[in-house]
C-alpha cells in the first residue's frame, strides 16, 4: 500500500472518530465500529512495516492506542442495564433540542421569535420525559443517581423553555400597536423563509409534515392577531397588506401540506427510508462543501442554522419511524443523522466563538 493511500485512510478513520465518538457518551457508542477502527489502524501500521513511516507511523499508533482505550471504556460503560443505555440516548436527544434552543432563542429579541417552534420543542421534551417514565418503571434499585443525572437536565430545560415561552408571549402582548404590527410581520416572514428553505423545490416525500403544520398554525395565529389589531382601532396600510399576504401564503401552505400527505400516503416503507437517506446525504454534502475544514471566522451562521434544522426534522421523522417499525436501513440512517447533528451543532458553537474572538482581537488591536 502506498504512503499516500495510508495517509488517506488514517485521515478517514480520524474523521470517523470525530464524527461518531468525540465528546459523546460512551454508553451510547458503537463498540463494534470502534473495534474495526482499531483493527484497521493496526493494518495500516503493518503496511508501513517495522521501523518505517516515521511521523506517520507515530500518528497512526497514537490514534490506535487512544481508540483501544476508548473501546475498553465503551465496553465497560455498556455493562450497565439496557434501560440506562436508553436513558443516555434520550439525554443526548435532549442535548440536540437544547442546541436548537440556543440557536433560535437565547439572547434574541423576544418580540420577533417563532414561538410555535418553542412550543414544539417543549412538547418534544415532554415526550422524552414520558419515555423516561416507561424506561425506569421496571429498572432495578441502585441506579437512582444515574437516572437523576440523566433526567434532571431534561426537566430543567423543559421548565426553562416554558418560562421563555411565557415571556415571549408577554413581550408581544404588552407592546404598543405599531410594535405588535412589526412583530407579527417578522414572525410571518420567518414562516415564509422557512417554506423557501425547507419545502420549495424539495422532494415532498422527505419533507416534514409537522413542520408545515406548525408553520400553518403560526400564520393562522398571526392572521388572527393582525385582525385583532384592526378591531381594536389600529388602522395602518402596512397591516392591511401584511394580512393579505399571510392569507395568500396560508392557502399555499395548506395546499402544499395536502400534497405532502398525499405523496406520503402512496409510498412504501423502503421508499420512505430511501427518501430520508437521500435528503440527509444532500445535507451532509452541503456541510462538506461549505463548512468542513473551512476557516470558521468567515463561515455564515444562518445557513448552518437551516442545515441543523433540516437535519433535525429528518432525525425526528426517522425516530418516529424507528419507534413504529423495525427497519435496519432506517436505524442505520438515524444513528448517522444524530452523529452529524451533534457535529453541526458543535460547529455552530465553534463558529460563534471564533467570530467573537476575532471581533475582540480586532477591537483591541
Amino acid at each position: 500500500m502506498k504512503t499516500e493511500e495510508i495517509e488517506r485512510r488514517i485521515a478517514a478513520l480520524q474523521a470517523m472518530y470525530r464524527l461518531r465518538f468525540a465528546g459523546r457518551a460512551r454508553i451510547t457508542r458503537d463498540g463494534s465500529l470502534m473495534a474495526n477502527m482499531v483493527k484497521e489502524a493496526g493494518t495500516l501500521l503493518d503496511h508501513l512495516g517495522a521501523g518505517a513511516g516515521g511521523e506517520l507511523a507515530e500518528r497512526i499508533d497514537q490514534s490506535r492506542q487512544t481508540w483501544k482505550k476508548e473501546l475498553r471504556l465503551i465496553r465497560e460503560a455498556q455493562q450497565k442495564p439496557e434501560e440506562i443505555q436508553a436513558l443516555a440516548e434520550l439525554a443526548e436527544r435532549a442535548v440536540l433540542i437544547h442546541g436548537r434552543y440556543l440557536r433560535h432563542f437565547a439572547g434574541k429579541n423576544r418580540q420577533t421569535r417563532d414561538y410555535a417552534l418553542l412550543s414544539d420543542m417543549i412538547s418534544e421534551l415532554h415526550e422524552l420525559l414520558g419515555s423516561v417514565e416507561d424506561l425506569t418503571a421496571g429498572l432495578a434499585e441502585g441506579h437512582e443517581e444515574e437516572v437523576r443525572a440523566y433526567v434532571e437536565p431534561i426537566v430543567q430545560r423543559a421548565k426553562l423553555y416554558e418560562e421563555e415561552l411565557g415571556l415571549i408571549e408577554e413581550a408581544i402582548a404588552s407592546a404598543p400597536p405599531e410594535q405588535k404590527m412589526s412583530s407579527y410581520a417578522m414572525i410571518s416572514n420567518e414562516q415564509f423563509r422557512l417554506y423557501e428553505a425547507h419545502f420549495a423545490g424539495k422532494s415532498r416525500l422527505s419533507r416534514f409534515p409537522q413542520l408545515l403544520e406548525r408553520m400553518i398554525r403560526q400564520l393562522r395565529d398571526m392572521l388572527a392577531s393582525m385582525e385583532a389589531l384592526e378591531r381594536e382601532g389600529f388602522q395602518h396600510e402596512a397591516n392591511v397588506r401584511n394580512r393579505s399576504t399571510v392569507r395568500e401564503r396560508l392557502s399555499l401552505f395548506e395546499e402544499e401540506l395536502d400534497k405532502v400527505r398525499e405523496e406520503r400516503s402512496r409510498t412504501t416503507l423502503d421508499q420512505l427510508v430511501g427518501a430520508f437517506g437521500t435528503a440527509a446525504n444532500q445535507l451532509f454534502s452541503l456541510w462538506e462543501s461549505e463548512y468542513a475544514g473551512r476557516p470558521r471566522v468567515d463561515r455564515p451562521l444562518e445557513p448552518l442554522v437551516d442545515l441543523c434544522d433540516a437535519l433535525a426534522d429528518l432525525e425526528r421523522q426517522s425516530t418516529d419511524l424507528d419507534e413504529r417499525v423495525s427497519h435496519e436501513g432506517n436505524r442505520r440512517n438515524l444513528l448517522l443523522m444524530r452523529d452529524f447533528l451533534h457535529l453541526f451543532s458543535s460547529e455552530f458553537d465553534a463558529i460563534v466563538e471564533a467570530k467573537a474572538k476575532a471581533a475582540s482581537e480586532g477591537a483591541t488591536g
